[in-house]
């Protein structure tokens, strides 16, 4: 009986510590600071609807964005994501990307790498990246911190051109 239990952890030891591949992972954290009147989002209505809820901010948006595929294409295409997570494959399957892997595959591993860590009440989001090479971890995060960046400094300028519209179209009519 006692067979039953240790079998199961004297193999994963087994697996981890003579097979698996070492990973090193890179920590970000960011805040999404808010303009004086609300959030870019409140001005784009149709962004509630992205992020799944009905008065989403900002930092809502971005948490989906950051798991989104649009974001790990851009990622791929820079970085080269599927050569670095499948160089190991032959050795080790358990924590290497499959060399058939689909975009959708890549999204899904992707959320197996990539975590982030969101407090809605502090506004903090904190994201972990981790990967077989320390310098490739600090990369991909600042590559995502990056992209974070823009995609939030769109949706800034998106909403300030409608307010100035908005309010152009008051003065004047």
């Amino acid at each position: 009986m006692m067979l039953v239990g240790i079998l199961p952890l004297v193999c994963t030891v087994a697996y981890l510590f003579g097979v698996a591949k070492d990973q090193y992972g890179s920590v970000t954290a960011f805040t999404v600071r808010q303009e004086e009147g609300g959030s870019a989002s409140d001005l784009l209505g149709g962004l509630d609807l992205f992020a799944g809820a009905g008065g989403s901010s900002d930092t809502d948006i971005l948490f989906e964005y950051i798991q989104s595929q649009e974001l790990v294409e851009i990622v791929d295409d820079r970085l080269d994501l599927r050569a670095h997570y499948q160089q190991h494959w032959d050795v080790d399957k358990v924590f290497s990307l499959w060399p058939e892997a689909t975009t959708e595959d890549l999204v899904w591993f992707w959320t197996r790498v990539v975590r982030i860590s969101y407090d809605q009440a502090a506004g903090l989001m904190e994201i972990e990246v981790r990967a077989f090479d320390p310098d490739y971890a600090q990369v991909v995060a600042r590559e995502i911190e990056a992209e974070s960046q823009r995609m939030i400094n769109a949706l800034s300028t998106a909403a300030r051109e409608d307010a100035f519209l908005y309010n152009r179209d008051e003065v004047f009519t």
